[in-house]
């Protein structure tokens, strides 16, 4: 390891190798990690939801605006080191359908699932509704994430996940340490 260029600035760099900074702080006691994993994406179309009694449904992120270190493709995170991880999952649903008897949504890891359920019963429809999940997950080396649902009972087709249209639906990662 070594640093580089210590002085009033602050400590401007430090490398595990020659090649490379991995970690810089400013003068202000900024830390800042380039090469630190993070995702951040989201649907580039609305879903329509399909009622199921036993099917979850993957959520297609097909929209990346971020993907520091290229572990995000095909819908699905891959923790490229062991490590704890910020994971965040929200999504708008609209004409969220009363006669359903539960929506369910997860991020669903190689370790466990965070959950979120929500039981509609409500005197009408509501025009849209707001699900989200945050959670800090262990995982491993090559472990994956990736968002579910699944409708359960109710009108089929009814209910939407807006998408193309990042403030609304996105899945987020970091690597927090």
């Amino acid at each position: 390891m070594a640093l580089t260029k210590i002085g009033k600035e602050g400590i401007t760099g430090i490398s595990n190798s020659a090649n490379a900074t991995a970690i810089t702080i400013s003068a202000d006691e900024e830390v800042t990690i380039p090469n630190q994993p993070f995702f951040f994406c989201g649907p580039s179309a609305n879903a329509t939801m399909s009622n199921s009694t036993s099917v979850l449904t993957q959520i297609a992120f097909d929209t990346e605006t971020i993907d520091r270190g290229g572990n995000f493709a095909s819908n699905l995170f891959t923790a490229p080191v062991t490590g704890t991880y910020l994971l965040h999952f929200q999504a708008r649903v609209d004409s969220v359908d009363i006669a359903a008897l539960y929506y369910y949504f997860y991020i669903d890891t190689s370790n466990r699932n965070y959950q979120s359920i929500m039981s509609p019963h409500w005197a009408s429809d509501p025009e849209y509704n707001h699900f989200a999940i945050t959670a800090i997950a262990d995982m491993d080396a090559n472990d994956t994430a990736t968002v579910k649902y699944q409708q359960y009972q109710g009108t089929d087709n009814h209910a939407t996940i807006i998408g193309a249209d990042l403030r609304y639906t996105h899945f987020s990662g970091y690597l927090l340490g």
